[in-house]
């Protein structure tokens, strides 16, 4: 990750890194988290980049609630240390309804 990386979600405003691994530790005391990741696609601009990951890679469960996919696109950036590192995440979960969504 950059150092000023971006979390988007749909029902939050804009994160930071440290205000998203706060979110994310406490998500993590009341949600269960699959994760099975597959890359669908990468596509590079100059120093940019997209990464499209599949929408069956990870699945969220609340204790008690529906199962929810994420619909993830990862937008990267070239650093000047020659490393792609992530620049904005937008996380946007969606309810699952079947295996084939």
């Amino acid at each position: 990750m950059s150092n000023d990386v971006v979390f988007l979600t749909a029902v939050q405003p804009p994160m930071s890194k440290d205000a998203f691994a706060a979110a994310f530790q406490a998500m993590l005391t009341h949600v269960r988290i699959e994760s099975n990741s597959e890359i669908k696609e990468i596509r590079a601009f100059g120093d940019w980049a997209y990464l499209l990951e599949s929408p069956l890679g990870q699945r969220y469960t609340a204790q008690g609630g529906q199962a929810r996919r994420p619909r993830r696109v990862h937008p990267l950036n070239f650093q000047p240390d020659g490393a792609w590192k992530l620049a904005r995440d937008a996380n946007m979960l969606a309810v699952e309804t079947s295996a084939s969504d």
